[in-house]
């Protein structure tokens, strides 16, 4: 277990630094970070400011960085550097920890006399397993770099599955109190893990049910322990979202907008993109798992379904809740399927578990044991081969770097045209480059950048200034995150008026630069380890693309057509 889990603390940790705060830009690349960065240092669990006056997610994870932030400043210094660090390390050990969760909700304490009566060392393989396949997912991976809550909040998921697969074997108050508090825990970090109180729920009808015929197991256990699980997590939310009492208002006027937001969409970016269920499956997962992997998980759902495998069971009694809740949000990023990838881990390893313990098979069964032993490996392979090609984008020249030492050698001084006031996606040609959270700050300190930046936004007007020869900017960047979505939805019928009438004025706008403007230099990164490269075809989920957008960098024609 210990080499797993080190293993997957190595991979969530190599290139950790991508992009933190700098001289040439004071917030990283990834949009949210500030936000619960900043919420994070308003603070101070020793000295009671237990109110971040942000509840767009549950706050115990931003206690959690501002419990260590004292320490982090004493060791290094007190900078916005060492507080998105502090965050992410924090992140990353959350990560790794998880899958030390997974192996011991795994491990089987018991002689299963049902399974053969295996050795302790067999009974730990499973566990093993289920950590090694958490590891090298590349989704559980990729956020796990990042001081953002979906990974803090799924290793309390895991702990939550650790408990609720004990007090299945062995229904005790300890375990009930465990999985409860852990799901509260969940809950106070990401508002929906909340649902995870079914896995407790499952657990419990399944207790006695496990090893027939032991009487000591089979007794049904109280109907006031489960009630009790769940009043216990009700007050570890609240013991890590304080602000539910201490500020109820605020509380409610930010899961409001929350709410709001993920009925309404962001913006274009989900826009046309189908049914939620479907496209969470056929590209948020395939991207974040690897088809192999994605279908090797899939028929570990079906085979815990079919055998009633009892820890898949009360894994899937949340996973598979929670994630048909998200298929309803128009709001789709990958981020919001972390949390049911222990569950997917656990029953994937049982199914693997399962074949390699089949050695009594004969004929074609055994062919077929054989056969997907190896269909496994390979899907777990593909996993780690994608994993490593991902976290080699953290480690390389980002894209934007490269673009804004493109301009400095070759625009310096001359105007250069963006769709927006800098943010994750600009090349730093400003150090505030958080967007809206920056915006104030930019415009009084655009006399201090090297360049001399317009922002020309293609919904207001932007095409014709484009066509302008005297005061259109000599140079002109754009990444695919701005025009990715409105080029995929161009041409499309049936699309919400706004949505339609935004895709009209990014066209003109779009046909203008391409008409006024030739492309000198294209920045991207794929990611690859060693000869194997992933290519990006289409585009990527939105949040899967945060380290390697495509940047295109236009120069002015001599002639505006």
């Amino acid at each position: 277990m210990a080499v797993v889990v080190v293993a997957a603390l190595a991979l969530r940790l190599a290139g950790i630094d991508w992009s933190l705060p700098s001289r040439l830009h004071y917030f990283s690349y990834h949009p949210d970070e500030i936000l619960v960065v900043r919420a994070a240092q308003t603070l101070s669990p020793y000295t009671g400011q237990l109110n971040p006056h942000f509840f767009n997610y549950g706050s115990l994870y931003m206690l959690l960085i501002s419990a260590v932030l004292p320490l982090a400043h004493a060791l290094l210094f007190s900078t916005l550097f060492t507080d998105y660090l502090t965050a992410r390390l924090l992140t990353a050990l959350m990560g790794a920890a998880t899958a030390c969760m997974l192996c011991l909700a795994a491990w089987d304490p018991r002689k299963s006399a049902s399974e053969g009566g295996e050795s302790t060392r067999w009974r730990w393989a499973r566990g093993v397993l289920a950590a090694a396949v958490l590891a090298i997912m590349p989704l559980h991976v990729a956020h796990s770099h990042y001081a953002t809550v979906d990974v803090p909040a799924t290793f309390w998921v895991a702990l939550s599955l650790l408990g609720a697969g004990r007090l299945m074997q062995e229904p005790r108050l300890k375990w009930y109190l465990l999985s409860g508090a852990a799901v509260g825990l969940a809950a106070s970090t990401k508002y929906n893990c909340a649902i995870a109180v079914l896995s407790i729920l499952a657990a419990h009808l399944l207790a006695g049910r496990v090893t027939p015929g032991d009487r000591a197991r089979a007794a049904s256990p109280r109907l006031l322990l489960p009630i009790l699980a769940v009043v216990v997590a009700a007050a570890a939310f609240v013991v890590g979202t304080p602000g539910v009492i201490l500020s109820t208002g605020e509380f409610l006027r930010d899961v409001r907008y929350e709410s709001m937001h993920t009925r309404t969409g962001h913006g274009l970016v989900f826009v046309g993109a189908g049914n939620g269920w479907w496209y969470h499956l056929a590209t948020n997962l395939r991207y974040g798992l690897t088809t192999p992997l994605l279908l090797l998980c899939l028929a570990a759902v079906v085979f815990t379904l079919w055998r009633r495998r009892p820890l898949g069971l009360v894994a899937m009694a949340f996973a598979l809740p929670y994630y048909l809740s998200i298929g309803v949000f128009s709001v789709r990023f990958t981020r919001y399927l972390v949390p049911i990838l222990p569950g997917l881990a656990l029953v994937t390893a049982d199914l693997v578990y399962w074949l390699a313990t089949r050695t009594a098979l004969v004929g074609w069964r055994r062919a077929a044991r054989t056969a997907g032993l190896a269909l496994a490996a390979l899907a777990m392979a593909s996993g780690l081969v994608a994993s490593l090609a991902y976290v080699s984008l953290y480690l390389r020249h980002d894209p934007r770097d490269r673009t804004y030492e493109w301009l400095l050698a070759n625009a310096r001084g001359r105007s250069v045209g963006l769709t927006t006031v800098p943010w994750f996606y600009s090349p730093p040609v400003s150090p505030y480059n958080a967007g809206p959270q920056s915006a104030r700050a930019f415009w009084q300190h655009l006399a201090e950048s090297p360049f001399r930046l317009q922002v020309d936004d293609p919904s207001a007007g932007g095409a014709q200034l484009l066509r302008d020869p005297v005061h259109r900017p000599a140079y002109f960047v754009i990444s695919d995150f701005e025009y990715g979505d409105p080029l995929r939805l161009r041409g499309r019928n049936g699309m919400p008026s706004a949505a339609a009438q935004q895709v009209e004025r990014f066209g003109e706008f779009w046909d203008a630069l391409n008409a006024n403007y030739r492309r000198v230099a294209v920045f991207s990164e794929d990611p690859a380890i060693g000869p194997i490269r992933l290519p990006k075809r289409g585009l990527p989920p939105h949040d899967w693309l945060y380290p390697y957008p495509t940047l295109l960098v236009y120069e002015a024609r001599q002639r505006a057509s």
